[in-house]
């Protein structure tokens, strides 16, 4: 199991708690799949998907979370758009995405555009395979 993040301090904290559960992840520095020198099977990936422009959102409820972990340029789908297409480019299998329900569409005429198909949708969860 691989574990990016382009902070290091989320990196830091996530190492603490791997090792509390006395599980093994090699963490990565990266920018999405940058840094990442092989094409893994299979990704799970919470990125910042929020929309600042959200009319319903309560920003003193998120205030606590770093900005850089939550809000996202082209309506809260930048990050999204781009893990699919660098996906895409290095035949990964499958992506599963949060996302809120709002988005997911967008999100899976997006995918379907680079060579994906959704799977399953449970709740905020997107699951995707390639192909078919």
């Amino acid at each position: 199991v691989y574990a990016t993040d382009i902070s290091k301090e989320a990196l830091k904290i996530a190492q603490k708690n791997a090792k509390l559960h006395g599980v093994h992840i090699s963490f990565i520095i990266s920018h999405l799949l940058e840094n990442v020198k092989f094409t893994p099977d299979l990704i799970v990936a919470n990125l910042p998907y929020v929309d600042p422009d959200w009319k319903w959102l309560d920003k003193d409820a998120l205030s606590y979370e770093p900005s850089i972990a939550l809000y996202a340029n082209d309506h809260g789908l930048a990050l999204i758009k781009e893990l699919l297409e660098e996906s895409a480019k290095r035949n990964i299998k499958y992506v599963i995405l949060e996302a809120d329900p709002c988005q997911h569409h967008d999100i899976i005429s997006y995918a379907k555009q680079h060579k994906y198909t959704i799977e399953d949708i449970k709740g905020y969860v997107l699951a995707f395979h390639m192909g078919g």
